[in-house]
């Protein structure tokens, strides 16, 4: 095979490659895009728990911070 030929080749597969992984990158957005948008628009319950809290003896004593934990089902993966 001449070179030229081989360049030429290696170049198609690099752009053939490319252009996959750019349209799977494209979809996989897409997906997490309209499940997001479910998610908004539908919601889903969640039972959350107050794990840690710190801060704030008083006004202007600064930030307060609250920890939630949370457990999450999603009926779709069952």
């Amino acid at each position: 095979m001449r070179p030229r030929m081989k360049v030429l080749v290696t170049g198609l597969v690099a752009l053939v490659a490319g252009l996959g992984l750019a349209g799977g990158a494209v979809a996989y957005r897409w997906h997490v895009s309209s499940e997001a948008d479910r998610l908004r628009a539908d919601g889903v319950p969640v039972t959350a728990y107050v794990s840690d809290r710190a801060g704030g003896g008083g006004r202007g004593s600064g930030i307060d911070r609250i920890e939630l934990s949370y457990l999450y089902k999603d009926d779709k993966w069952k």
